[in-house]
């Protein structure tokens, strides 16, 4: 069949993430960071005090104020997690003023560590029964336990539980073996404007997606079959970022602007060859020219004049909701699921992906360690929705899993590595609910185990 005789097949979509949108007049940066944290214990209070009761019901839930020496009892709070090895505003300060800071280790994890349960009031250690290398900074939990009369100040932990898993919407029907699947293509981590940049590399991506140059027939008609494409996240490499042109006269600056710009540039001409052909959802990440607060807000529509002209293009939040062939679908660009796993032992990404999910906030350790907007009155990063397929860019490697939750519901999880670094993208199957890892490099496609396009089965264990 002729490439241009081929038609791309459609699926119904719906951006959902209208919470993650900030406008501009509502962002008040006076207000203090507390606020964040009591409307987390707040949202969740009233949830995790009924599960306890349920779990506990002879035991009596205390304030940390109210809590009685001896006493055993069920208390609320949120998790502080003092690290000695954690980053401190005095390095930052230090960098600023040109002063060697000290290394920061890839994970802040030591057996100094000690986990502090604050509420509205107070606070107090904890100890016991609870693994304090798997969690961070911001959880909201419930504990039960007893301040011992020997050891004052402390709490002795026996168990503990986390909120209820959010309510999901209903999964479309499943069709194992479809006539003809459709597919999301999801890809993070291009660095544009990077000196290494891999550009045969690109190109195999967008002759993949647009059904161009492709030899086979077969081919042209799996790529005509993926409908959507999402970028999730740093777009542009690292290298366009300059940290010293902050604090230098912008005359001395020109230089490092030159290199955000070209990145940009190269990054309006590739949408504009893959928005010609397919709907493409663009998300801000940790290098890209947004904002550094959570969440990120889109891009500019001004930094992309030829593609800003299709209406393909979909310029979106991080974190990013939206529905697709009626699955509920979250992605981040993986900057919540790297902080986490840099301040707990939580190696594998979709361990630290199941843990958000489980502790229902998409990113705990904000605004602790992760820059977020001080919110007053909400907080958008709590889970109030369990999605079908939950997706995080830029990780350490590609995986996938089926997870389940307590409440029995079933999540998609995928992360998903730098495409500069690994040539790899993923594939979802809206229909059979299939995963494909592509691999893209100098010899052509290549899927798992050395086939063409070969399929991942999905663990779903």
């Amino acid at each position: 069949m002729p490439a241009e005789l081929l038609q791309r097949l459609i699926a119904p979509y719906e951006n959902l993430s209208s919470d993650y949108v900030i406008p501009a007049g509502n962002r008040n940066y006076r207000l203090q960071y507390s606020h964040v944290y009591s409307q987390r214990l707040h949202s969740m209070r009233a949830q995790l005090e009924a599960l306890a009761r349920q779990r506990w019901p002879s035991l009596p839930l205390r304030r940390i104020s109210e809590i009685v020496t001896g006493e055993r009892c069920i208390v609320v709070g949120t998790l502080f997690k003092d690290m000695p090895l954690k980053p401190s505003i005095l390095s930052e300060i230090g960098e600023d003023q040109q002063v060697e800071p000290p290394p920061v280790p890839e994970c802040c994890v030591s057996d100094k560590d000690r986990l502090i349960l604050e509420d509205d009031l107070q606070r107090i250690q904890l100890v016991g029964d609870i693994a304090k290398e798997r969690l961070v900074t911001g959880i909201v939990l419930a504990v039960l336990g007893k301040e011992p009369d020997e050891a004052r100040g402390r709490f002795q932990v026996e168990e503990h539980l986390f909120a209820q898993p959010a309510p999901q919407p209903q999964w479309p029907p499943l069709e194992p073996e479809p006539e003809q699947d459709i597919w999301l293509a999801v890809v993070s981590g291009l660095h544009l404007g990077d000196p290494a940049e891999d550009v045969l590399r690109l190109r195999l991506l967008v002759q993949r997606l647009t059904c161009s140059l492709i030899p086979s027939d077969s081919m042209r008609q799996s790529a005509a079959s993926v409908v959507r494409l999402l970028i999730a996240g740093n777009s542009l490499a690292k290298s366009t970022q300059d940290q010293e042109s902050h604090s230098r006269a912008l005359y001395l600056s020109k230089k490092a602007a030159v290199t955000s710009a070209a990145g940009v540039s190269r990054l309006d001409s590739l949408l504009s060859e893959l928005a010609a052909s397919i709907p493409v959802d663009l998300m801000p990440g940790e290098f890209d020219p947004s904002g550094y607060f959570l969440p990120q807000q889109p891009l500019h529509h001004c930094m992309l004049p030829q593609s800003g002209r299709y209406s393909s293009l979909n310029l979106v939040t991080n974190p990013y909701r939206f529905r697709l062939a009626d699955w509920h679908i979250l992605a981040t660009s993986g900057q919540t699921v790297k902080d986490v796993k840099k301040f707990s032992n939580i190696g594998d990404p979709l361990d630290l992906m199941e843990g958000t999910l489980r502790w229902r906030h998409l990113a705990p350790t904000a605004p602790d360690t992760l820059g977020c907007f001080p919110f007053y009155e909400s907080d958008p990063l709590l889970l109030d929705f369990s999605p079908h397929l939950y997706i995080a860019g830029n990780q350490a490697s590609f995986g996938h899993r089926l997870v389940k939750d307590a409440a029995g519901q079933e999540t998609l999880l995928v992360s998903v590595p730098a495409f500069a670094d690994t040539g790899e993208c993923a594939l979802v199957g809206l229909r059979s609910r299939r995963v494909r890892r592509l691999l893209l490099s100098a010899e052509g496609f290549h899927g798992a185990g050395g086939r063409a396009d070969a399929e991942v089965p999905m663990d779903t264990d």
